[in-house]
This record gives structure tokens, C-alpha cells and sequence, in this order.
């Protein structure tokens, strides 16, 4: 493997909630790496787990792969705590060395 390039977006369904900035990580195989990323909300127990995805990339030799997932955490409303519900769209993209 030559690099491996994360590509999260986040939206929210309730329009209240502001949607956290985009984000782009480029690791390069020098680099330790975790694909457990915190739900950028900061809400109680939240996270996006991505592990399984990429390893099951990198195994079968996939150069991309997309999807969603949400955020199962929870936060303080008004009326007590609430599910957070934030969904992370990820793309992520392997690239491979090439024999020369």
C-alpha cells in the first residue's frame, strides 16, 4: 500500500444541528493508524467505526469504497438525553504500490 485517504462528511436530519466541517486524512504505511473516530458532536459514547471496512479493503486488494454510518451516541436536550443521529458519509480509497 502506498497511501490510504479517508474523506468524511457529516449532516444532521434535525436542521438545528450545525453539520461539522469535512474532513480528509492521508496516511502513508510509516503511519500507525486507528478507524475509530470520535462523533465530532461530542456526544456521550459516540463514534464512527470504520476498522472493519478498511482492513476488508486492503485484504481483497479494493481501491474504493463509500458509505454511511450514524452516530448511535447520545447528547443533553432539553427534555433529558436524545440519540445523537449525526451520519457520517465516508469514502475511502486505497493506493496501491506499483512494481516498476
Amino acid at each position: 500500500m502506498a497511501k490510504l485517504i479517508l474523506e468524511f462528511e457529516y449532516q444532521h436530519a434535525l436542521l438545528f444541528v450545525p453539520n461539522p466541517d469535512a474532513k480528509t486524512i492521508e496516511l502513508t504505511p510509516n503511519e500507525q493508524a486507528f478507524f475509530d473516530y470520535g462523533c465530532p458532536l461530542d456526544c456521550f459514547q459516540g463514534e464512527f467505526e470504520l476498522t472493519n471496512a478498511v482492513y476488508s479493503m486492503i485484504k481483497s486488494g479494493e481501491v474504493e469504497r463509500s458509505g454511511e454510518l450514524v452516530c448511535h451516541g447520545e447528547r443533553m436536550g432539553s427534555g433529558g438525553p436524545i440519540n445523537c443521529g449525526l451520519i457520517m458519509t465516508y469514502k475511502v480509497k486505497v493506493e496501491y504500490k506499483t512494481d516498476t
